[in-house]
């Protein structure tokens, strides 16, 4: 299951929190991008459950991390 993880951060912190964001398991891709959202993360893991543990649990506890948007691929 593919999702793509929107990441506002703070301004300061956006390069360090991409670098720390692309060890995490889970995460097959992660780049710094302009507009709306500083940063784009591809998660691929086997079901939602893992999804919303690697969001919730580890992408939002990244330092410089502010917000995050979800959104599942079907």
């Amino acid at each position: 299951m593919r999702a793509y993880v929107l990441i506002q951060c703070d301004v300061d912190s956006i390069l360090d929190a991409v670098d720390e964001i692309r060890e995490l398991d889970g995460v097959a891709r992660v780049d710094a991008v302009t507009g709306k959202y500083d940063a784009v993360a591809e998660v691929d893991v086997d079901d939602t459950d893992e999804i919303r543990g690697i969001v919730a649990g580890e992408i939002h506890e990244t330092s410089g991390v502010a917000d995050t948007t979800t959104c599942i691929a079907t």
